[in-house]
């Protein structure tokens, strides 16, 4: 993921972006090995390029399927995550209120990963966005 951070804040876009998709064969090859503890990652990985890339749609799924396979596979961190990175999607799409509600979603799964740091920070988000 800090490879496609790099490359969605313009450093050096190309080189993480070939970092990334090194990243991605390996992520679909343990995903056929043990698809129960991989495949919401790999969703996760997808929509974060799709949302680099523009394909805000193809982002939304990802995302939404990232976060359905974490819960169904009990990955409540990943979920947490996943709602995150959502709800920034949304908000450079101009859909605060929808950010607003992923980022509850992501506190919401923190919580029962006993994350309190990570729920408060997203406090301070939702309160700077609010």
């Amino acid at each position: 993921m800090v490879s496609i951070e790099m490359a969605r804040q313009g450093k050096q876009k190309s080189y993480n972006l070939r970092t990334f998709n090194r990243v991605m064969r390996l992520f679909k090859r343990w995903c056929r090995a043990c698809p129960h503890n991989f495949t919401d990652k790999r969703y996760l990985l997808e929509a974060e390029r799709a949302s680099v890339s523009g394909q805000n749609e193809k982002a939304l799924e990802k995302y939404l399927c990232a976060i359905a396979m974490a819960k169904a596979n009990n990955f409540v961190h990943i979920a947490g995550v996943a709602n995150e990175r959502l709800g920034f999607h949304c908000l450079h799409l101009g859909q605060k209120k929808k950010a607003i509600e992923y980022w509850h979603e992501a506190q919401d799964c923190f919580r029962k990963w006993k994350a309190r740091a990570l729920v408060n920070r997203l406090e301070q988000v939702i309160r700077q966005h609010s």
